[in-house]
C-alpha cells in the first residue's frame, strides 16, 4: 500500500492560520519518510494558547519561517 499522509497545525481555530506543514510517505506499506516545515502564520505572533498546548508550537519558533502565502516557496517531498 502506498500513500501520503498530510498535516496542518494552526496557530488559531482559523484554517487560515497553518504554522507547520508534516508529510508523511509510506510506500509498499512501510513508512519511507517524514517531513515537516515550519510556518510563519499571517497573524504571527497571535497564537492561540489552546493551539500552542495541543501542538507545542510557539510563537518564537516560527519567527524567522517563511510565510505561506506569496513565498513562492517548494516544499519538495521526493
Amino acid at each position: 500500500m502506498d500513500f501520503l499522509a498530510l498535516d496542518f497545525e494552526t496557530a488559531t481555530p482559523q484554517s487560515d492560520s497553518p504554522c507547520e506543514l508534516g508529510i508523511a510517505i509510506v510506500r509498499g506499506g512501510e513508512l519511507r519518510e517524514v517531513r515537516n516545515w515550519l510556518i510563519k502564520p499571517r497573524y504571527w505572533p497571535s497564537f492561540s494558547p489552546w493551539n500552542v498546548a495541543v501542538q507545542g508550537i510557539r510563537p518564537e519558533h516560527v519567527a524567522s519561517a517563511p510565510r505561506w502565502e506569496g513565498s513562492g516557496r517548494k516544499y519538495p517531498i521526493c
